[in-house]
């Protein structure tokens, strides 16, 4: 239920119903299980003062009763404000009777069967995307990007590369992983921080790896915009749309080996040849 719930986004929990059955496994104010907001938004002063605040529907409302049996302690002495919301509260759950013999159960709102499907939690996120008005030709690339005869691990490498998700080391000093300033620099130059950008496109050494690539395949090299940009750009080398594809893969080849040439340097120890990389690009690329 926590998944979703970064910065107070919590799409997951809020396309979850609890269907109530004897009430033993749904929690009183914290789950949506009458109504269409958990009891705690609704009878928020109330809430504050409940002692214990993770009871299950259970406690408080008996088979066969529908009077809500509160607990005695409360954090503090209710007001006059919590006393309505009280009464109010009472009065919402009136009638209300629990099913001895059936066990609560969830439903999944985004699917019209109750059940969850990946499918149906793809499609929700894919317009949420679609929301947020990316750039076209941004989006183009990431499609662009999954067409590629290149095994999978390779391909979510790239897609994460385009959206700057790969651990960088500015990447895990942004989450708290890495937390001494004299491990952020690039292991290939030494001089900036390794970020997305960096790494694999601004870096003086990985320059001249770019350079023996376009060499190789009978182009001038120019310093271009890193990330989807360059990947669009490196694929327009050639207008013929096959031709297209195999940039695609050369591209896709070459920043793997970059990546994982920084790893090897990191966690085995090797060193920084980079006429070994450029012999590792062109063999990964034929391949």
């Amino acid at each position: 239920m926590g998944v979703g719930g970064k910065d107070n986004d919590c799409w997951f929990p809020l396309h979850v119903s609890s269907i109530l059955g004897n009430g033993e496994s749904i929690c009183f104010w914290k789950e949506k299980w009458f109504g269409a907001a958990p009891l705690r938004d609704l009878f928020p002063h109330l809430f504050d003062k409940e002692m214990y605040k993770d009871c299950m529907v259970s406690d408080l409302i008996h088979a066969g009763s529908s009077v809500v049996h509160w607990n005695a302690d409360w954090v503090d002495t209710l007001l006059q404000e919590e006393t309505v919301e009280m009464a109010d509260l009472e009065q919402l759950l009136t009638g209300l009777d629990l099913h001895v013999v059936r066990k609560d159960r969830w439903r999944w709102m985004l699917n019209d069967s109750g059940l969850f499907s990946v499918k149906s939690v793809y499609m929700f996120l894919q317009s949420r995307l679609d929301s947020l008005n990316l750039e076209p030709d941004f989006l183009h690339a990431l499609q662009k990007l999954w067409k590629n005869d290149v095994p999978s691990k390779v391909g979510v490498f790239g897609w994460r590369l385009l959206l700057e998700r790969l651990p960088t080391r500015a990447a895990l000093a942004s989450k708290g992983i890495l937390t001494n300033p004299h491990d952020l620099p690039c292991v290939f130059c030494f001089q900036d921080v390794e970020d997305c950008n960096h790494v694999f496109f601004s870096c003086c050494k990985i320059q001249e790896v770019w350079k023996h690539v376009f060499l190789w395949l009978g182009f001038d090299y120019r310093q271009r915009e890193g990330g989807w940009k360059h990947f669009l750009s490196f694929r327009s080398l050639v207008k013929v749309k096959k031709g297209m594809k195999v940039k695609q893969l050369i591209w896709l080849a070459t920043t793997w080996c970059i990546w994982r040439k920084k790893n090897n340097i990191l966690f085995r120890g090797e060193t920084a040849d980079y006429s070994t990389l450029v012999d590792s690009i062109k063999f990964i690329s034929w391949l």
